[in-house]
């Protein structure tokens, strides 16, 4: 069971021009059914997030197999927008190797420059955190 990632199904998303339903995306992004839910189920909760993140919104509804009607979604402008950032772990990585290559450098001719890349990267670091956290 390969999972797909929060990104890979926006980006499948957003290559809809017309609005999609939830089996829509299960196929687009090729979502695979878990022990317990289907393709179907899967795409509906990444829908369900998406639309609290302000990144698709629900445009209309058609009548399904069930009782229960099918949205229709659109991408918004935010979800066509955003971008995927880095990760805490690698950001603590990229971090500690600039601190050890900083450390190695000591007492060398390349001391300036690592202690040039160690504050570059904790003014990013720092950039990003005052951007703020919330959802990616």
């Amino acid at each position: 069971m390969a999972s797909v990632t929060w990104f890979e199904v926006l980006m499948a998303a957003r290559e809809f021009e017309d609005p999609f339903t939830k089996d829509d995306l299960a196929n687009a992004a090729g979502i695979s059914a878990g022990p317990k839910s289907s393709p179907s189920r899967i795409a509906s909760a990444w829908l369900t997030k998406f639309a609290r993140w302000g990144y698709v919104r629900r445009v209309g509804e058609t009548k399904g197999a069930g009782i229960r009607p099918t949205y229709q979604y659109k991408v918004t402008e935010k979800g066509t927008a955003v971008k995927l950032r880095e990760g805490v772990d690698t950001q603590i990585k990229r971090l500690i190797e600039t601190i050890v290559a900083f450390k190695e450098a000591r007492g060398t001719r390349d001391e300036a420059r690592a202690y040039k890349d160690l504050v570059d990267l904790c003014d990013e670091t720092e950039k990003l955190r005052s951007q703020g956290t919330k959802a990616p």
